[in-house]
């Protein structure tokens, strides 16, 4: 076989297996894991890492366009059956045009352009979340495949707000649980734990708490002491970025002394990230940042609800916030968080991205922690999986939007842009935004009635495949919305695949060159 032959052995090979789980009429896949275990899934990333070849050069094209698929997964949640699809139609059409004369730059070229287009389509036809809230349910029930994972994530949205963050972690304990903290939460504790007001528990707990911020480190009593013989034995948590050890031994025989529930916690971050911190907690807490050469004025305490500080968190419920401060910041935040920024100083790494969603959960609403357990690893591996894409679709959804599912945006935009360009590279990528709506008819049983449903669906209506019924699009009872980065992402990293293997002309496996 010749290089176009394996590259479309193991395209295909990988595209039909896992193009048959697509949607909520997928089929399973039947597959044994690494110690030759059964397993039954119809989760298209699951099933595409357990795909190979017997064939080394084919096996290499498999895992690009995994990879590939992946990266939709990784960015959205979802997304990673649609990428193959379209990966497929691109590769297998584009391999057909290159056979026929065009040159693979000008195809590329004509591929970019009408990328563009699609994506400033879908784009333009996002609707934002916050006018659909309840939809969260069903993006994290469809990203998950499970109902059940659905209702779960939404519980937890309800709880800590629209836009709270949720972390999804692994545990050793069999029960799967989940910690949910209204407010903002630090990933900074007591210096020392003669401060703690619970030893049972080892926490310092108080309600209707002050607040001092302090931007430096403590060296003497004088820094704060003022602020302790104003407040009269009320609760205060000093934030500071350290304390010396004199001063620590001093405190700590005041305290004992005196009785006053009093905790001193480290900031928060470092450098410019410190800095963002102590301005977030001022504006939640209706404080002033001060520092050792700052004048006693009472009115640079801040309040709080409650604090409760443990060896290695501390959270601020409730705070007395400075509302139009905080509305200032928040859209700061979401300004940063925008995709649509293209300039260079607005690019944020994924450290970055994760640092400021967990501002604007702060901020709004609060943190989740769920612990994934499972009675053996592999049970908890694989729920902690589909938690792990139904929270990154359900954030995604909040953050960019979501488009009416079911084949509806694409087909619609495939409408829009048919006639738009003439060029043949611009027309494949066109053409291809049909073919994910065509696997879920098949999938579904209703290959048969494409052409009946397209047709539908180009005049207003979307299709719902659980009971295979039409809705007009304004019907408030469609509740299948794809979020928009994930037709987005899952476009765009198909053409990105596609392109570098119809570049390949050769394949080399441990220095042998396919002849």
């Amino acid at each position: 076989m010749n290089t176009k032959e394996r590259i479309l052995n193991g395209v295909n090979l990988l595209a039909d297996t896992v193009k048959l789980t697509l949607g909520t009429k997928g089929r399973t896949v039947l597959f044994n894991d690494e110690n030759n275990k059964p397993h039954i899934t119809k989760d298209g990333v699951t099933v595409a890492h357990h795909i190979h070849s017997d064939d080394d050069y084919e096996n290499m094209v498999i895992t690009v366009l995994r990879e590939a698929s992946m990266k939709t997964m990784l960015s959205s949640g979802d997304g990673t059956t649609s990428t193959v699809i379209l990966a497929q139609y691109l590769i297998n059409n584009g391999l057909d045009l290159l056979d026929e004369g065009i040159s693979y730059y000008e195809l590329s070229k004509q591929l970019d352009i009408a990328l563009a287009d699609v994506i400033e389509y879908i784009k333009d036809e996002s609707i934002s979340i916050e006018t659909k809230q309840s939809l969260l349910k069903e993006i994290a029930a469809i990203s998950s495949n499970d109902p059940k994972v659905g209702d779960f994530i939404y519980s937890i949205i309800e709880d800590i707000g629209l836009y709270g963050d949720i972390e999804v972690r692994a545990t050793k304990y069999s029960e799967t649980s989940v910690d949910k903290t209204k407010g903002m939460k630090l990933h900074k504790g007591w210096f020392e734990n003669f401060m703690v007001s619970n030893n049972r528990t080892m926490t310092f707990e108080a309600i209707n708490c002050n607040v001092l911020i302090f931007d430096d480190s403590i060296q003497s009593m004088p820094d704060f002491v003022d602020y302790v013989e104003h407040l009269m034995g009320e609760p205060l948590v000093i934030f500071c970025d350290d304390i010396s050890d004199i001063t620590l031994t001093q405190i700590e025989k005041w305290m004992k002394g005196t009785g006053y529930p009093i905790c001193f916690v480290e900031n928060d971050g470092f450098g410019e990230r410190k800095q963002i911190l102590m301005n977030d907690l001022a504006a939640l807490t209706g404080g002033w940042i001060v520092d050792s050469d700052s004048e006693f004025d009472p009115r640079n305490l801040g309040k709080a609800g409650s604090i409760k500080v443990n060896e290695s968190s501390t959270s601020i419920l409730d705070g007395e916030m400075d509302k139009d401060l905080v509305d200032e910041i928040v859209e700061d935040i979401k300004l940063r968080l925008d995709h649509n920024y293209e300039e260079d100083e607005l690019n944020l790494s994924n450290v970055d991205k994760k640092f400021h969603q967990k501002r604007l959960a702060n901020l709004t609403g609060g943190v989740a922690v769920i612990s994934v357990g499972g009675r053996t690893e592999m049970e908890m591996k694989e729920l902690k999986d589909r938690l792990d894409d139904a929270v990154l679709a359900v954030s995604s959804s909040i953050r960019q939007g979501v488009n009416v599912g079911g084949g509806y945006t694409y087909l619609n935009c495939q409408k829009k842009l048919k006639n738009k360009c003439k060029d043949r590279g611009y027309q494949l990528l066109i053409d291809t935004l049909d073919s994910p709506f065509k696997q879920l008819l098949t999938n579904a049983d209703l290959a048969t009635e494409y052409d009946k449903h397209k047709k539908k669906i180009l005049n207003g209506f979307a299709l719902d495949l659980r009971n295979n019924k039409l809705y007009k699009t304004d019907d408030s009872t469609y509740t299948v919305y794809d979020p928009t980065s994930v037709l987005t992402d899952s476009i765009s990293n198909a053409v990105a695949v596609a392109k570098s293997i119809l570049s390949v002309r050769n394949l080399i496996y441990d220095g042998k060159v396919l002849r």
